[in-house]
């Protein structure tokens, strides 16, 4: 596949993505508008998409929830669709994340001739990742964000935003606020999952007990 046609099909997967969260922010509004008060009682537009957000990346803090029965039925068709087309960008994003670590790797190799350039690569790729997607937002949460909370608290929450896990015990109650936060999340974990696929594929090459571990299965 040529770069040019990489490029297409990240470009047009990201404004699938994009419309799809728009229109599902629309469309759970709509949805969710209670006729008995005449206005928006349950979720607002922004809500809505922090709603879909919180499914698709499948963080789930639990903050924002649909109250209608034909709310709950359309998440459970709606939140699936988006999990995929996430995860399709994921692999694209993956992969050309991957392809530039293995170039790198390959000229660390030729320069260096050592083959634990290739784990100091990692080692680098791996803190440098730490300090942009987890020790900075939390920095700026605990700094900037009007929630009151320590340093030691915004880490915390930023962990279980990056794993996926969305405890839920602490929230960006601002909508606006967590729908960039988990946008910015979600870019965190493709690039923690692509340094897990290089390290594996980096610990296969250097036979650092995989061959043993091939012979053993052949074995059995």
């Amino acid at each position: 596949m040529t770069t040019a046609s990489r490029k297409i099909i990240f470009a047009g997967l990201l404004i699938v993505n994009t419309i799809y969260v728009f229109l599902g922010g629309f469309i759970f509004t709509i949805i969710e508008y209670d006729e008995n008060y005449q206005h928006y009682d349950n979720i607002n537009y922004i809500q809505a998409i922090d709603y879909i957000l919180q499914g698709i990346t499948t963080i789930g803090y639990g903050s924002i929830i649909c109250t209608t029965t034909l709310g709950r039925i359309i998440t459970m068709i709606y939140i699936p669709l988006g999990i995929m087309l996430l995860f399709s960008l994921h692999l694209v994003i993956s992969n050309e994340l991957l392809t530039w670590l293995h170039s790198l790797d390959r000229h660390l190799q030729k320069s260096e001739k050592s083959r634990f350039a290739s784990f100091r690569l990692v080692l680098f790729a791996l803190l440098i990742s730490l300090v942009v997607f987890w020790i900075l937002p939390a920095i700026i949460i605990a700094a900037f964000g009007d929630f009151e909370w320590r340093f030691f608290t915004s880490l915390y929450f930023v962990f279980q935003s990056l794993t996926t896990v969305g405890f839920g015990d602490h929230i960006l109650w601002l909508s606006a606020w967590n729908c960039m936060f988990m946008i910015y999340m979600t870019f965190g974990t493709m690039v923690f999952a692509t340094l897990v696929r290089f390290s594996v594929g980096i610990l296969e090459r250097n036979d650092f007990g995989f061959q043993r571990v091939h012979e053993d299965q052949n074995f059995l």
